[in-house]
C-alpha cells in the first residue's frame, strides 16, 4: 500500500459544493466534468501519479475515483476528499484488484493510505514478487492483501520483474551503503512532472527491509 498526503481539494470542486441549496444537494452521482475531472486530476497528482493500493503508474484514462468509506455504507462521505484517492482501474479480463476489488466492503480494521505507517505493515519478496505483512500477527495488514487482491498473478509479476531487475543479486551483492541510499533516494521522489516510478514504494520497502540503515536517510 502506498502512503498518500492528502493536499487541499480542488477550488472548483470546493465551489460546486458550495452551490448546495434549498433546492439542491450536491451528491456523487450529480458530479460531473470540469469538476470531476479536476478532482481526479488532483489526487493523482497529490499521490504522484501512482495507485494509491498496488502503486503501479496511472493515468486519468486508467484510473478512477476511489471512496475509502463507501458511498454505499457511507453516503456522508461520498465528497469528502479526505475519503477520496486514486486507485488504478482493472482490466476487461482480468481478475478485479485495488479499489475494483475492495467495492463497497468496509471494516473498521481496513488500513487507509493516510495512515503514516501503512506502508511499513508491508513487505515484499524479490523471487515471486508477492506482498506479506510485515508482522505475522497484523491480521488487518494480511485482510487488506487479501480484499485489495495484491497478490494476484499480474501484480506479483510486475513487482517481480521490477525488483529483479533494479535489485538483482548480481547489484545487491556489490552495492555500497551509497548506492543504495541514493537508489532508494531516487525512488522516493517524483520526477520533474511530478510522478513517481511505478511500484517505487515497493524498491524502497524493499531496500529497508533488507537494510534498515536506509530508514534513517533524509531526503
Amino acid at each position: 500500500m502506498k502512503h498518500v498526503v492528502k493536499g487541499v481539494e480542488p477550488e472548483d470542486f470546493r465551489a460546486w459544493k458550495k452551490r448546495a441549496s434549498v433546492d439542491w444537494k450536491p451528491d456523487y452521482a450529480s458530479l460531473q466534468n470540469p469538476e470531476k475531472r479536476s478532482l481526479h486530476k488532483s489526487l493523482l497528482q497529490e499521490q504522484g501519479w501512482v495507485c494509491c493500493y498496488c502503486g503501479n503508474r496511472v493515468s486519468l484514462d486508467d484510473s478512477h475515483i476511489e471512496h475509502f468509506h463507501p458511498q454505499k455504507c457511507y453516503p456522508e462521505s461520498a465528497l469528502e476528499y479526505g475519503n477520496l484517492h486514486a486507485s488504478c482501474t482493472s482490466n476487461p479480463g482480468t481478475p478485479l484488484h485495488c479499489g475494483h476489488a475492495k467495492g463497497h466492503r468496509f471494516d473498521t480494521s481496513f488500513i487507509s493510505p493516510l495512515e503514516p505507517n501503512c506502508e511499513l505493515r508491508f513487505i515484499y519478496g524479490g523471487i515471486g514478487g508477492e506482498i506479506f505483512s510485515s508482522n505475522k500477527t497484523d491480521a488487518a495488514a494480511t485482510n487488506m492483501i487479501d480484499v485489495l487482491k495484491l497478490n494476484i498473478p499480474i501484480l506479483k509479476n510486475k513487482r517481480k520483474a521490477l525488483l529483479n531487475t533494479i535489485l538483482s543479486p548480481d547489484f545487491l551483492g556489490n552495492a555500497t551503503n551509497e548506492e543504495l541510499t541514493i537508489l532508494w533516494m531516487h525512488y522516493r521522489k517524483t520526477d520533474v512532472e511530478g510522478k513517481l516510478q511505478s511500484f517505487a514504494h515497493v524498491v524502497t520497502r524493499f531496500i529497508e527491509q533488507n537494510f534498515p540503515f536506509v530508514i534513517n536517510v533524509q531526503i
